[in-house]
């Protein structure tokens, strides 16, 4: 996991490199997380309460082709689980780690002070599923691949080379299954955001 986590990063920071036009900026984010448990069958059920998102991206606009921004980005997300087996409630906690190189255009729209965006990226992520057995010992399930997402806001400047924002983004993570119980491990953020050039 750790090598392939540094080969993307490596990769964004190539991506990045030979495009600097402006100079490199930092994005911190952080928000509320919805991921997609919310399924039953006989004799049992799981569902997911609202988590939390948190993350950071280094990026830079690309040189000849305005508009467009390249990112190294990694975010970690968590939500806690109410699985029912029968009668049997269990806790559980989903909890997703990913890091990702992003593509994102800033849309040319004349909208005042806002500033529009969308943006896509695609990496790799390592998420687990762990919850308490009836033996209140640990059982962990856990999967790492690919994971994507697409997402969308706009920000606008507060102060010279500050600015802040809203955005949405859907996040695929890696599926975990067992027996009855599979989840695809989509995930729904709405996000606040903090940029800062580095110039």
């Amino acid at each position: 996991m750790m090598r392939t986590i540094l080969a993307v990063l490596c990769m964004a920071t190539v991506l990045a490199s030979p495009a600097l036009a402006d100079g490199y900026y930092v994005t911190a984010y952080g928000g509320a997380n919805w991921n997609d448990t919310n399924e039953s069958g006989p004799g049992w059920s799981a569902g997911s309460d609202v988590g939390t998102v948190v993350g950071a991206a280094l990026g830079t606009p690309v040189k000849g082709i305005p508009g467009l921004r390249v990112e190294a980005d990694a975010s970690y997300r968590t939500n806690n689980l109410s699985i029912a087996l029968g009668s049997t409630q269990l806790a559980a906690r989903d909890e997703t780690w990913a890091v990702m190189g992003n593509a994102v255009y800033d849309l040319p729209l004349a909208l005042g002070p806002v500033h529009p965006y969308v943006l896509g990226g695609v990496g790799v992520g390592k998420r687990d599923i762990s919850l308490k057995a009836l033996s209140l010992s640990a059982l962990q399930l856990e999967n790492t691949g690919i994971v994507w997402q697409v997402g969308a806001g706009f920000n606008t400047t507060v102060a010279d080379g500050v600015q802040v924002g809203l955005g949405y983004r859907y996040l695929d993570a890696p599926d975990i299954g067992l027996g009855p119980f599979s989840n695809t491990g989509g995930n729904q953020s709405v996000l606040v955001t903090a940029t800062f050039a580095m110039n």
